[in-house]
């Protein structure tokens, strides 16, 4: 059987969420060709991108229902762990036991760890928090007034800042002496992705920071 693996936002290429129309017509071909569609959400999900998983955005992949999603990373709160949900009885049956194995995946400690991370999440309301505080950190950004920054793009705590020039090395750098880490995800982008816990207070200590970085830094 084939299959179609996506991100609906490309994590290392930028932070670059895919258009709508074009996940739904990837639905729609897998569907036409018995294709599976299988969605990587090893950074986006697990509330990272203020929805639980990112296809279930409506602005990211409306009204479409991947055949397996894969997750990792936040799922156990740092501790190593991954996994696979398969929708439907008939997907779910192909996993038999042994026939899918994963050093970490399925190990008491991880289980435990996954647990009581999901219940933090839940009970701290965490998703909407993502939501709400990746929506003040583009804003803030966005209204910064620094000539470096031409724009903002991501979803929830899953965000980039697209730079006037390929500077983002020295930024990064400039931001870690000043007490902020960023990810220089490519050489005119930042990509940004704080805790989930992050407060109002920490995303306006994040812009006043990233409001005094020079616009004139050298180039990568």
């Amino acid at each position: 059987m084939a299959a179609v693996i996506l991100e609906v936002i490309q994590g290392e290429a930028g932070v670059r969420p895919l258009d709508p129309d074009y996940v739904v017509r990837v639905r729609r071909i897998c569907d036409l060709n018995h294709a599976l569609l299988i969605v990587d959400e090893v950074q986006t999900g697990i509330g990272r991108t203020g929805a639980w998983f990112s296809f279930q955005r409506d602005d990211l992949a409306p009204g479409v229902t991947p055949d397996i999603v894969t997750f990792a990373k936040g799922v156990a709160g740092g501790f190593p762990m991954g996994g696979a949900i398969a929708f439907g009885q008939d997907l779910s049956d192909l996993f038999t036991p042994g026939s899918h194995g994963s050093t970490f995946a399925g190990n008491p400690l991880g289980a435990a760890a996954a647990l009581a991370t999901l219940d933090v999440i839940e009970e701290d309301g965490l998703v909407a928090n993502a939501e709400e505080r990746g929506r003040q950190l583009r804003e803030g950004i966005d209204g910064c007034g620094n000539p470096l920054y031409v724009g903002t793009r991501g979803r929830g705590l899953l965000d980039a800042v697209q730079l006037a020039h390929p500077c983002a090395h020295a930024v990064m750098e400039w931001a870690l002496g000043h007490g902020l880490i960023v990810n220089a995800v490519a050489p005119d982008a930042l990509r940004l992705a704080p805790p989930l816990i992050i407060d109002a207070d920490d995303v306006d200590e994040a812009v006043d920071v990233l409001s005094r970085v020079p616009a004139d830094l050298p180039d990568d």
